[in-house]
């Protein structure tokens, strides 16, 4: 795990690790690998002896040799189930744990293998898993699934706190040669590297239903191939987090060399800063803390005059939240905003406040106040009358924005002395609950206005999303 420029290596156990993740704040992610690609027909020290009568051995896609359990037996299953089940009793409450991934599922047939039994084990393993790790996400890696793979999918999607995993994140792989050449070419990447993978496509399907997870064996990237994976990740895939794993070094391009953390993966994150998805789509029922079933609100477009006003709503895309310890999902210009959604802060300034804002906090009628706040605005800032709360029951309702009207701009108002209000019977469930507010927000800056960003370039203008839950007190 890493912060900044620190780095911890060494294998320690799950309960130290989340130990040292409390005090550096960050996540762990346990990685169940239960694989071994060597040569040694299960007899390598990767499995305890007791296991062996568990595993076959296998000769996989390329002449690859790998060791794997016989997942589609009920009672090899059982032990797998119970190692989430003890994972579970004794971690699944620790507030670093985030993420226990199992392995991948190709590579699976030997002795009484079946697509039926396979895929019967398969979901066993979801239901049970996730009885057992009901505040953790699970993250079911699909690697060449020979049975049903929608089947799959769709069972994690009903059972809720999944995610849909894949290893070998590599530009080459992506199976739409446009996308694929226009990554490599931008992001220094290869454009071809024998076979394609199929499920990346899938991923993007299922986008919208599962939290998204991809990993990328480093070992399989160039030296400098490091953001091409991650954009491929993120652009491509749709994902909503990103795992690197292995060696961190690289085998493509001269042997293995050292430092990959300190000169590849850390520069990178620090120049691209978060683009992923913050969190599973919990419109669907499939984050963790599931907020109930709203429907989100895709992208609009618009400007600052009242013929193109930004008031179009596309509902089709569906948008992941996690919402932070505070009242606000989107506090200042580290949170970036899911796809489809400007930002509700100034990305074209660096340390820029948020100018979408809530109280937080409901009076006794069940009211509250969403404001825009523009005094922290580089130019003139100005917001469409008209924005949208997301409510707990489900759908999205228009909020007038009152201010000061714009002269001669009907429908604009300042953004800088201007606010909304919502009302609602305030009881417990619902002050619990997600509430989502869009609004439309246009700036002045560099004599050009700036509208729906997400970005510092602006090319493309979205309604600005914030999110909030509502607290007892302001």
């Amino acid at each position: 795990m890493s912060r900044a420029n620190e780095t911890i290596r060494g294998v320690v156990k799950i309960g130290e690790a989340l130990e040292l993740a409390k005090q550096y704040d960050v996540q762990v992610v346990v990685f169940i690998k239960a694989r071994d690609f060597g040569s040694g027909k299960c007899t390598s020290g990767t499995f305890p002896s007791y296991a062996r009568d568990s595993m076959t051995y296998l000769s996989g896609p390329s002449g690859n040799k790998a060791c794997v359990p016989m997942f589609w037996k009920s009672e090899v299953m059982d032990r797998f189930i119970a190692l989430f089940n003890e994972i579970g009793r004794r971690y699944d409450s620790h507030p670093n744990l985030e993420v226990v991934m199992e392995g991948e599922t190709t590579l699976s047939k030997g002795p009484g293998y079946s697509n039926a039994a396979y895929d019967r084990e398969m979901k066993r393993l979801i239901t049970e898993g996730k009885k057992a790790l009901p505040s953790t996400m699970i993250v079911i890696q699909m690697n060449f699934y020979d049975p049903d793979e929608r089947s799959l999918l769709n069972h994690m999607v009903d059972v809720g706190g999944m995610a849909f995993g894949l290893p070998d994140t590599v530009t080459c792989r992506i199976p739409d040669a446009s996308e694929r050449n226009r990554i490599a070419a931008k992001y220094d990447a290869r454009n071809s590297c024998g076979y394609t993978i199929s499920n990346y496509k899938l991923m993007r399907e299922y986008a919208d239903k599962l939290a998204i997870t991809p990993n990328a064996e480093t070992y399989d990237l160039k030296w400098n191939e490091t953001e091409a994976s991650y954009r491929t990740a993120s652009e491509y895939m749709l994902a909503d987090h990103f795992f690197m794993q292995e060696s961190f070094c690289s085998r493509v391009d001269g042997g293995c060399r050292n430092g990959y953390v300190e000169s590849q993966l850390l520069p990178t994150f620090k120049r691209v800063g978060n683009i992923m998805h913050p969190e599973c789509p919990s419109s669907f029922g499939t984050c963790i803390e599931n907020d109930g079933a709203i429907e989100h609100v895709g992208s609009g477009g618009g400007g600052a005059t009242a013929e193109d006003n930004g008031a179009v709503i596309d509902t089709r895309s569906e948008t992941p939240l996690l919402l932070s310890d505070s009242c606000h999902l989107f506090k200042s210009n580290t949170y970036l905003p899911p796809t489809g959604f400007g930002a509700v802060y100034f990305p074209f300034l660096t340390n820029s406040p948020i100018f979408i804002q809530a109280s937080c906090a409901a009076d006794e009628d069940g009211a509250f106040g969403v404001f825009m706040d523009g005094s922290s605005a580089p130019g003139v800032q100005y917001v469409w009358d008209t924005g949208y709360m997301g409510t707990p029951g489900g759908v999205w309702e228009e909020v007038p924005i009152i201010g000061e009207q714009i002269p001669n701009n009907p429908g604009w108002i300042n953004a800088e002395a201007s606010a909304a209000s919502y009302a609602y019977a305030p009881t417990e469930e619902i002050r619990q609950q997600t509430h989502l507010f869009l609004a439309y927000v246009c700036t002045w800056y560099n004599d050009t206005w700036k509208c729906g960003c997400r970005d510092a370039a602006c090319t493309e203008s979205f309604w600005q999303l914030q999110a909030f839950r509502l607290q007892n007190e302001t």
